[in-house]
């Protein structure tokens, strides 16, 4: 009986060492294909790739990438910092500094029924994620 336990536990154990092994490895190769997609990217796609991915969590938004990359990376190329936040479904809010000076945008998201597209508007607006989220 004493054997049977402690074979069950060296093989129980050997199972979730190689699990943990596997999870490890392949992760590392994942993360190694997505720093060498991102390195194939031009800037603008970069900077649709982070905001989307990083700052939003999503996989895929074609509407938002295409919007980032032709109207909203123009602008804030040359900015010391930049953030991005997800307010609902349909709003977003930009932040940037550029030469010392911050920037906010709200970014709102539509649907046009008659031509059945989805299309973007920014506007420039003095709320900040501070404002909103911490009243500062």
């Amino acid at each position: 009986m004493k054997l049977f336990f402690i074979s069950f536990f060296l093989i129980s154990s050997l199972f979730v060492f190689c699990n943990l092994y596997a999870e490890y490895y392949y992760g590392e190769i994942d993360s190694l294909k997505t720093d060498n997609d991102t390195l194939n990217l031009s800037p603008e796609e970069q900077f649709s790739a982070v905001i989307i991915e990083d700052f939003l969590g999503e996989e895929d938004d074609e509407d938002l990438q295409y919007f980032l990359e032709e109207e909203i990376f123009p602008i804030v190329k040359n900015s010391d910092k930049i953030s991005f936040d997800k307010i609902s479904t349909s709003l977003y809010l930009l932040h940037y500094i550029l030469n010392g000076q911050e920037y906010n945008y709200i970014i709102q998201r539509f649907y046009d029924a008659v031509n059945q597209e989805v299309y973007f508007e920014k506007t420039l607006t003095s709320i900040s994620a501070l404002k909103i989220y911490i009243n500062k």
